[in-house]
């Protein structure tokens, strides 16, 4: 993208990709706490840089202080098409262990609810040289959502399509409902 995504204008005059998401996820749950350099306006805890995995490794302690049963959503900022809607769907989700949607016969990590004992346990993974996602959830209980799920739920068959470019982002804001964007190599 060329620049901090977090920040990038949406939803018009004042708005960021990270506002909009805090948002819709303090609409669902709480508390909230961003993984990275403090645009949404929620507590934030600083992103070395170095990784999905590794920013969330490096939030130990956020993770602690939440109860030994409770879930939380890992959202990524950069879903100009998430709806409040498949945020309530993740929330409410009755499966047990984590909850990841399948878009495209790919997970998509950064938009799923995890038990907070799996994120208590990402520091470990980080340390056993682990430093992609793929590798974490390959030692969790997932339970893979396919769109036949999610979709309904969201009310929008883009919610989880990220925005890696201005052009994507673009499109994806561009994009009516139900509309495709402009095509991509995923």
């Amino acid at each position: 993208m060329g620049r901090d995504k977090s920040a990038l204008p949406v939803d018009g005059p004042g708005g960021t990709l990270s506002q909009r998401t805090a948002r819709m996820l303090l609409a669902h749950t709480a508390p909230c706490v961003e993984l990275g350099p403090g645009t949404s306006g929620l507590p934030h805890h600083p992103d070395p840089g170095r990784g999905p995995l590794v920013a969330l490794a490096g939030a130990a302690s956020v993770w602690e202080t939440l109860p030994d049963d409770s879930d939380v959503l890992v959202v990524a900022t950069d879903l100009p098409r998430l709806t409040p809607s498949l945020v309530a769907w993740l929330v409410a989700h009755p499966a047990a262990g984590a909850v990841v949607p399948v878009d495209e016969g790919r997970r998509q990590p950064l938009c799923a609810r995890y038990p907070v004992a799996a994120l208590r346990a990402t520091p470990a993974v980080v340390a056993s040289g682990a430093t992609s996602l793929k590798e974490w959830l390959a030692g969790l209980d997932v339970h893979d959502a396919g769109p036949d799920e999610w979709v309904g739920a969201a009310g929008d068959a883009w919610a989880l399509r990220d925005a890696d470019t201005p052009e994507e982002l673009a499109a994806l804001s561009a994009a009516g409902p139900g509309a495709p964007p402009a095509a991509r190599a995923r």
